[in-house]
């Protein structure tokens, strides 16, 4: 590789929605923790697609808890049985994720993303609430490369909180982020990250670590009430790599049972 020290190495890059120092200046600011650089420049590759994960509260008045919480909708629970034991054993992803009838609108399930093994991705989570969320993603380094607040306009409700579509949220965010598809400045690198009210946060990852891997906020009454989702790191066929031997001794063994 020949380079040039006089040579220009700036990487072009759409300008960047990011906090500006401000936040540094305040250690309880909600987006403090991306107002700390790295200490050496990073750009995250373009990603092949961008996913949103919308989240919000469903109110309801029938028995038992009055809130559940929802990613695109669905209300997260856990599969009918440990599900990385079950698919090496060789069972049907049909048979072990777990359904229910939600009581506001919203679904119950086993919430599944899938992402194919090798490619580079874009999530970006959102709040469509007041409340700060601290979100932990497993078996994944990601880098941030944006983080912010709603600019529309929402519709209050009766007690006065501003609430936004669905169709909305996606429309501002998508004006504030830079292109997916183009290089971006890195605001900082890791695995938890918070998501302010009424705002978003997005990073970028390369699915090298192949498995089902949980996504899910770490505030513990959110994540009992559905505020979670798995991310399944496989093959475009529904398979993990480099575990073909496995299953195939995992249904050996289950026709045995």
């Amino acid at each position: 590789l020949l380079s040039y020290t006089s040579a220009n190495t700036t990487v072009p890059m759409e300008p960047l929605v990011t906090p500006d120092d401000r936040h540094l200046d305040r250690s309880d600011d909600v987006l403090f923790e991306y107002a700390l650089r790295p200490r050496e420049r990073r750009i995250a590759p373009p990603a092949t697609h961008r996913v949103f994960l919308l989240t919000k509260v469903a109110w309801h008045k029938h028995s038992g808890p009055l809130e559940q919480w929802t990613v695109n909708n669905i209300t997260f629970l856990g599969s009918t049985t440990p599900l990385l034991p079950a698919i090496y054993a060789g069972a049907d992803m049909a048979d072990i994720v777990a359904y229910e009838s939600g009581v506001a609108g919203n679904n119950l399930t086993t919430h599944i993303v899938r992402v194919r093994y090798g490619e580079t991705v874009e999530l970006v989570v959102t709040a469509n609430d007041q409340q700060q969320h601290p979100w932990h993603l497993h078996g994944q380094w990601v880098d941030f490369v944006g983080v912010g607040f709603f600019t529309a306009n929402g519709t209050a409700d009766k007690c006065g909180v501003q609430m936004y579509q669905d169709a909305d949220v996606v429309s501002n965010v998508e004006s504030l982020l830079p292109p997916f598809d183009r290089p971006t400045e890195v605001l900082a690198v890791g695995d938890s990250f918070t998501v302010p009210g009424h705002g978003y946060t997005a990073f970028r990852f390369t699915a090298t670590n192949p498995g089902p891997w949980f996504l899910h906020c770490h505030v513990e009454w959110h994540l009992g009430l559905g505020m979670a989702l798995i991310v399944s790191v496989e093959l475009e066929d529904g398979t993990w790599p480099h575990r073909s031997e496995e299953r195939r001794v995992g249904k050996e063994c289950r026709s045995r049972w």
